[in-house]
């Protein structure tokens, strides 16, 4: 298999960087990356260890932070890097269909997320006689972590799914 030959300057990938994340989509698909960040200062999201009058034993908010962070950096890119790929018009639209369903998936992600995160903090998950240092609470919080990366994946993916389609639809016009 042969590797095409990439010899454009980086100046030239930045270039074309600037002009993907330029648009209305682009914006929101970059500042969907820092959303995280924003969440782990504000807390708009409930995150937050037992002695903070929180639900999380084992994880941190920090490790829920740069989980998310990461994932978030690697689907932009992912996304950045699809753009040197002939598509069709029906792919475009597909694009955004991808991206309304990865929007929902994303809103039944933190949905679910807030549920079984308020359901640990009221019940404390003495329902199923856990208390805070057994198994149960690790995969319970496994399953909060799990959710809550997928939030902010789910809606950083629509966002550059829509960012994507848009330079793909104007680069070829």
């Amino acid at each position: 298999m042969k590797l095409k030959n990439q010899s454009k300057p980086f100046s030239d990938h930045w270039r074309e960087f600037v002009q993907f994340t330029g648009t209305f989509w682009g914006i929101l698909a970059l500042a969907s990356v820092f959303l995280p960040l924003l969440n782990y200062f504000s807390q708009v999201i409930p995150a937050q260890k037992v002695e903070n009058q929180g639900v999380l034993v084992w994880f941190s908010i920090g490790l829920f932070t740069i989980l998310s962070l990461l994932i978030n950096v690697f689907i932009l890119f992912g996304a950045f890097t699809y753009r040197q790929k002939s598509v069709s018009q029906p792919e475009l639209a597909s694009f955004q269909r991808q991206s309304l369903s990865l929007l929902a998936s994303g809103i039944a992600a933190v949905l679910i997320y807030l549920a079984g995160y308020f359901f640990i903090h009221d019940s404390g998950l003495l329902f199923w006689g856990c208390n805070e240092n057994e198994i149960c609470r690790l995969v319970a919080e496994a399953a909060l972590l799990f959710f809550y990366v997928g939030f902010f994946a789910c809606i950083t993916r629509a966002f550059a799914l829509l960012a994507l389609a848009y330079y793909l639809h104007h680069d070829n016009y």
